[in-house]
């Protein structure tokens, strides 16, 4: 009974590292796939990134001549009723005048 307790122990003894070599097989195999699919959503998300950046400057320059369009008709509008109240302001005073 004592041989046969001490060849369980003796492979028990062997076996522990084995069972710590195959954990860290797996654990280094759930690394390396946890690590692909992190890199595969940075791949994605850089993408997604790059296409807003993309499509952002393409619109930058409708933007800015919205800008400069908007800013136009304002001086415009403002040239207009600056205009129009210098000939109501002359047509009075060209009435006072005249009688």
């Amino acid at each position: 009974v004592e041989e046969v307790t001490l060849h369980l122990s003796d492979r028990s003894a062997n076996l522990k590292p084995v069972a710590r070599y195959v954990k860290f097989i797996v654990e280094r195999s759930r690394f390396v796939k946890l690590r692909k699919s992190v890199l595969v959503i940075q791949k994605a998300v850089r993408r997604h990134n790059q296409a807003l950046l993309t499509a952002s400057v393409m619109c930058a320059p409708h933007q800015s001549n919205h800008h400069y369009e908007l800013r136009a008709a304002l001086k415009i509008q403002l040239a207009w009723r600056s205009y129009k109240d210098k000939v109501i302001s002359s047509t009075i005073i060209q009435s006072y005048v005249r009688g």
